[in-house]
């Protein structure tokens, strides 16, 4: 038995259920935020969902905090 399959025989279907849904609502907020951060510095939306990815998430952040956004050539 693994410690996941021992928590999970001590939760019971309602809880699972909720955990499930909140893990869901925030992913959901996790992919809005970047999204609209990507959308306000002129990279495409659909960008934010490196944000999923370990260790390529840390690599996007960076790029995006330290290049030269689009929106400053515009101006």
């Amino acid at each position: 038995m693994t410690i996941g399959t021992i928590l999970l025989g001590m939760l019971g279907i309602t809880e699972i259920l909720i955990l499930t849904f909140l893990c869901i609502i925030f992913l959901l907020a996790y992919l809005i935020s970047f999204w609209k951060i990507f959308n306000r510095v002129c990279y495409p939306g659909w960008a934010s969902l490196i944000m999923l990815v370990p260790l390529l998430n840390i690599v996007a952040l960076l790029f995006v905090a330290f290049s030269k956004w689009p929106i400053e050539n515009k101006n």
